[in-house]
C-alpha cells in the first residue's frame, strides 16, 4: 500500500522546499530592492526620451560559440550587425571603430555571450553607452540564477529563455520581458533553406536519441537519464567536452546526427524548454517531453501533433512512450517531417528569435517600431 494522501501533503507542508520558497518571497516582499528599480526606471525614462527623437536605430547582434552565432546579416528588410564577443573585450573597442561603433543602437546578446565578455567589462560598456539599448537574452535563466540576477540588474531589457519564475528579476528591472524561447541556433538559415527539403529522403533510426551534458548539480535531471539508458543506447549522459566537440562538428555532420533518428528524448533541467526540443522540431524528428512542460508548449504554439509526454511511469517502462513516438512519426511520413522543420524555422528558428526580441523591446520598451 503507497503512503497516505495527508502523509504526503504534512511531508511536503515541513519540507525545505517549502521554506526556501517562502523565505523568497519574504525576501523579495521587503523595499531593499526598490533602489535598484528606481535607478533602472530614471535609465530608461532618459533612454526612452532620446531614441523618440533619433530617425534610426541599428541592431547589432553580438556572437560568441553557440550563441547567435548563425543570425542573418538581414532579417525582415532590417540589417542585423554581427559583432563578435571578443571585440567587445578590447578595451578601445579597436576592431569595431571605437564606443561610438554602439551608440544609437539596439544591442542583444545572449547570457553566455555576457558571461564571455566579462560583467565587469559589460557594466563598463553600459556605463560608456548612455545612447544604446542592451537586451539580454538569458539563455539559463532557469537555473543559474547567480548570473541571472545580475544581468537583469545590467540589461536594460532582460528577457528570460525559460517559462520559470522571474520574482528576483522583476524586483530588480521593470522592463523584463517572458515568453521568447531559446530556438534553435545551430544551422543558418541559407543552410536550412537548402536541407529541409531532403529530408523526406532519410532513413531514420528507430532508437531514441538523446545524449544529455552530465551537470551534477541537476541529480534529478542526471537520473531521468540514466534510467532512460538501460532502454536506449543512443540516450546517455556525456562530459561537456563531449557535448562541445559536437558543437565543433561541421554544419553537415550535426545536421546528419539529428536526421538519423526518428524520436528524440528530451529531459529539462528545471522545467525549461530547450534548445534540443526545438532541434528535434526543425530535423523532422518527434519530441518526447516530461507531461510538466505540455501546457507551456502548447501555449507556445507548438501544434499537438508534433510531440509526445511521457510521464514517470514511462521513465521506469518507456516501452509504450517509445512505441506511441515512433507511431506517429510513421503515420505522418514524409510530408510530416518536412511538416515539422518548415514550423519550426518559421517560428522558432534563430533568426526569428531575434525578430522577436527586436518586437518585444519594440512594444514593450521604447513604444515605437524599429523603421
Amino acid at each position: 500500500m503507497g503512503q497516505r494522501l495527508i502523509d504526503i501533503c504534512n511531508q511536503l507542508g515541513n519540507s525545505q522546499i517549502l521554506a526556501s520558497q517562502n523565505a523568497l518571497l519574504r525576501s523579495i516582499e521587503n523595499a531593499d530592492l526598490f533602489p535598484i528599480a528606481y535607478a533602472k526606471s530614471e535609465t530608461a525614462n532618459r533612454k526612452i526620451s532620446y531614441f523618440s527623437k533619433i530617425p534610426k536605430i541599428r541592431i547589432q547582434v553580438v556572437t560568441s560559440f553557440n550563441n547567435f552565432d548563425f543570425v542573418s546579416s538581414e532579417i525582415s528588410g532590417k540589417l542585423i550587425t554581427l559583432i563578435p564577443h571578443t571585440a567587445l573585450q578590447s578595451p578601445d573597442l579597436t576592431d569595431l571603430g571605437g564606443i561610438a561603433s554602439l551608440q544609437d543602437s539596439l544591442i542583444i546578446l545572449t547570457s553566455n555571450s555576457a558571461n564571455r565578455i566579462g560583467l565587469e567589462r559589460l557594466c563598463e560598456l553600459v556605463e560608456q553607452t548612455p545612447h544604446t539599448i542592451y537586451a539580454i537574452h538569458d539563455f539559463d535563466s532557469h537555473h543559474w540564477h547567480d548570473l541571472g540576477i545580475r544581468l537583469a540588474a545590467i540589461a536594460d531589457v532582460y528577457l528570460p529563455g525559460h517559462p520559470t519564475e522571474h520574482l528576483v528579476a522583476s524586483r530588480i528591472n521593470p522592463h523584463v520581458i517572458s515568453g521568447i524561447y531559446t530556438g534553435t541556433t545551430q544551422w543558418s538559415r541559407t543552410f536550412l533553406l537548402d536541407h529541409i527539403p531532403k529530408l523526406g529522403d532519410t532513413q531514420r533510426s528507430e532508437e531514441p536519441f538523446g545524449p544529455h551534458s552530465h551537470y551534477p548539480s541537476f541529480e534529478y535531471r542526471n537520473k531521468v537519464v540514466s534510467t532512460f539508458t538501460s532502454r536506449s543506447k543512443m540516450i546517455r549522459l556525456q562530459v561537456t567536452s563531449d557535448t562541445n566537440s559536437f558543437l565543433q562538428q561541421t554544419n553537415e555532420e550535426r545536421w546528419g546526427e539529428w536526421i538519423n533518428y526518428k524520436i528524440h528524448l528530451i529531459a529539462p533541467v528545471a522545467h525549461d524548454i530547450p534548445n534540443r526540443f526545438f532541434d528535434a522540431l526543425i530535423t523532422g524528428g518527434i519530441p518526447m517531453i516530461p507531461n510538466g512542460l505540455k501546457s507551456h508548449v502548447i501555449s507556445a504554439g507548438i501544434p499537438k501533433e508534433y510531440f509526445v509526454c511521457y510521464s514517470p511511469s514511462d521513465i521506469i517502462d518507456p516501452t509504450d512512450l517509445f512505441g506511441k513516438a515512433r507511431k506517429l512519426f510513421d503515420e505522418q511520413g514524409k510530408i510530416g517531417c518536412i511538416k515539422r522543420s518548415l514550423f519550426a524555422f518559421e517560428n522558432y528558428h534563430v533568426d526569428m528569435v531575434i525578430e522577436k526580441i527586436v518586437a518585444a523591446v519594440s512594444r514593450h520598451y521604447l513604444d515605437r517600431y524599429f523603421p
